[in-house]
């Protein structure tokens, strides 16, 4: 697998226009936010439109953040979307920053 910097390619003003459109937005979206090892745990009420949300900033952050690695677990029944948000030495750091959750 190869290794990416930890590290977004917008700009500080792409990033402020998009901020609801990626991880930010996403964040403020997750009512239960958990700091993993190395990375972040988001977890989502289920609702109109949630799922297709979390993929469309998926989608997006894979394009600026691609050291990131995904995985969303959908559980039976009524239990909440869980995503998991992971990635190389550095990115625990890099989500808390983002996401303004203590690291580790």
């Amino acid at each position: 697998m190869e290794i990416l910097p930890v590290a977004c390619t917008l700009s500080p003003g792409e990033l402020e226009r998009e901020a609801n459109c990626l991880m930010p937005g996403l964040l403020a979206r997750a009512p239960v936010v958990t700091p993993l090892d190395d990375g972040l745990r988001l977890e989502f009420d289920r609702g109109p439109d949630v799922l297709r949300d979390i993929a469309d900033v998926i989608e997006r952050e894979r394009k600026c953040c691609r050291f990131l690695q995904f995985a969303l677990t959908i559980s039976p029944g009524d239990d909440p979307f869980r995503l998991d948000i992971t990635g190389p030495e550095g990115t625990t750091e890099f989500l808390a920053e983002v996401s303004k959750v203590p690291a580790r």
